[in-house]
């Protein structure tokens, strides 16, 4: 899968080909068919620009990042990073990235 860019629903976030690709991606992760929202309705995903800078907070503090990612904060077993959403697609493949729940 070469052409790999971020997409959110506003709450989650996925690495995929398209917004098609990413309710593959979405029941590959969960297992689920579909995704509903708080009110029982589909979620509507949209590719992030690319250059937009997303920052995620990990619990692991010994993930590796190249210089394209700006490391925020390494404190009590967490890392905080910061890149451009095209790095972040590159980085971490196709699949499930980050979410504002977890």
């Amino acid at each position: 899968m070469a052409n790999l860019k971020t997409f959110t629903n506003g709450t989650d976030t996925y690495i995929a080909e398209s917004a098609e690709d990413v309710l593959t991606a979405f029941k590959e992760f969960t297992g689920e068919d579909y995704i509903l929202d708080d009110y029982g309705e589909k979620d509507d995903w949209w590719e992030c620009d690319p250059e937009d800078f997303h920052s995620i907070h990990f619990e692991d503090k010994t993930k590796d990042f190249s210089d394209k990612f700006e490391i925020l904060s390494r404190k009590e077993g967490y890392v905080r990073a910061k890149a451009k959403n095209k790095y972040w697609a590159e980085w971490n493949g196709r699949g499930f990235l980050c979410s504002t729940e977890f």
